[in-house]
């Protein structure tokens, strides 16, 4: 799958104009009839318009249902068969307040983020569209790799804004990007024209970059100190669960509550920024390292975020552990009593998004008791086992969606006995 863009955003106005080819292959067993775009700007209904929707020069009957664009085919089209749609649409792009966990579509005073901004064709699994209704927290997608070429223009803009995305980027010339970016869930930006910008280089020529809100210099001393987690978190993750399979991450400082994945690009709160005080043991450290892990349990190897919510923030949310004990190892019981156990986190670790009264209790049970339940199965199986383990999970599910079936279906029978009474205290359903 491809998506080749091109937009212009009126900065001033908080608009956007997107024309969007998208090239797709009927990779199902079915032959399809219409295709259920995923359109996640619309979840605000009414921000986005869509104009018209054409394939080969024939306009395409559609209907916009809140987030689920419908479109109808000129032909059926057949597995293994190709067609390529373009998009037309408007996007108004809806503010953000300073308390708001969804600033990673919208703008403050400060940013504008653009995160899942774009329409995506919906998985398919079972004959049927993986769609998830959103819920008050918690992720719900589920997306296919695809290729993005991503063409943009910025309008009634300061000289010295600047854009952050993921992938290969080249500024063709003032108020003009192009980005490519490969094998990626999504395309992400944000853009600013205070982002303060710090970059280093890995020994495999793997790109890393922070993008800051305030050049005040202990903003910037928290800046170098992202970097550096980054560069940790690559390091150690690439160690473990195998490379990392892009050639850039753009880490960037969010003006909202909160930290958000997108491939290649994740968000660190502002307010993990503002509160470091030059200690490791901090939010900034953590929730850096958990962003990181995402190009992982996310970006690479995907799951149902909605139904099966563990399958990544669980694995990202030990990620940060795993870091910790190989670089500050005298973090390890700080970070068990300051991030976990004071919490006294209780939940089932499999429970989906909507069963959940609070975020609190969902970050409990799916995050908290997530990180305990695989240190214990760390522990039942030993270190070998375990990273193994892991690390054919990485293998075997980059690019795909992942079940919990096939998550444990990478035990051994005598692996699946070893971890039993550890699965039936942490799951509502254990597995085999």
């Amino acid at each position: 799958m491809k998506h080749v863009v091109q937009a212009t955003i009126d900065l001033a106005q908080h608009e956007i104009e997107v024309q969007q080819d998208l090239q797709f292959r009927n990779l199902t067993a079915s032959p399809l009839a219409e295709l259920l775009l995923l359109v996640e700007a619309n979840r605000q209904e009414g921000s986005v318009e869509v104009q018209r929707i054409v394939a080969d020069e024939t306009p395409l009957e559609f209907t916009l249902d809140g987030r689920k664009l419908t479109v109808r085919l000129p032909r059926v089209l057949q597995p293994e068969d190709a067609m390529e749609l373009s998009l037309d649409f408007r996007l108004d792009v809806p503010p953000f307040e300073a308390d708001d966990f969804l600033g990673w579509l919208g703008y403050s005073q400060h940013q504008m983020n653009l995160g899942n901004w774009l329409p995506v064709v919906a998985p398919r699994g079972g004959g049927q569209w993986l769609v998830n209704e959103a819920a008050a927290f918690g992720e719900h997608s589920a997306q296919d790799p695809a290729d993005w070429q991503v063409g943009v223009d910025v309008e009634n803009a300061r000289d010295d804004v600047v854009l952050a995305g993921p992938g290969q980027v080249t500024q063709m010339e003032d108020g003009h990007w192009q980005f490519e970016l490969q094998a990626a869930r999504d395309f992400s930006l944000s853009i600013d024209t205070r982002f303060q910008f710090t970059a280093s280089e890995l020994a495999d020529g793997t790109q890393l970059e922070v993008y800051s809100l305030s050049d005040a210099p202990d903003a910037l001393a928290a800046a170098a100190w992202t970097l550096d987690v980054a560069r940790r978190s690559v390091e150690r993750f690439s160690a473990l669960f195998g490379p990392f399979l892009l050639n850039r991450l753009v880490v960037v400082e969010g003006d909202f509550p909160d930290g958000m994945e997108f491939s290649g690009l994740v968000f660190v709160s502002r307010d993990w920024f503002e509160s470091w005080e030059g200690n490791p043991a901090s939010y900034l450290t953590v929730i850096t390292a958990h962003e990181v892990a995402h190009q992982w349990w996310y970006g690479s190897v995907a799951n149902d975020q909605a139904a099966d919510p563990w399958l990544d923030e669980a694995l990202a949310t030990y990620s940060e552990y795993l870091l910790l004990e190989s670089d500050f190892p005298e973090l390890t019981d700080w970070w068990w009593e300051w991030r976990v156990d004071r919490f006294a986190p209780g939940g089932y670790v499999d429970g989906d998004i909507y069963e959940f009264a609070s975020r609190r209790n969902y970050i409990n049970a799916v995050y908290l008791r997530g990180a305990r339940m695989l240190h214990e199965l760390r522990q039942d199986l030993g270190d070998d086992a375990f990273f193994a383990w892991l690390r054919r999970h990485a293998e075997q599910g980059a690019g795909n969606i992942v079940t919990e079936e096939e998550f444990w279906s990478l035990l051994d029978d005598s692996q699946l006995a070893a971890t039993l009474e550890t699965r039936r205290r942490y799951l509502r359903d254990p597995g085999p």
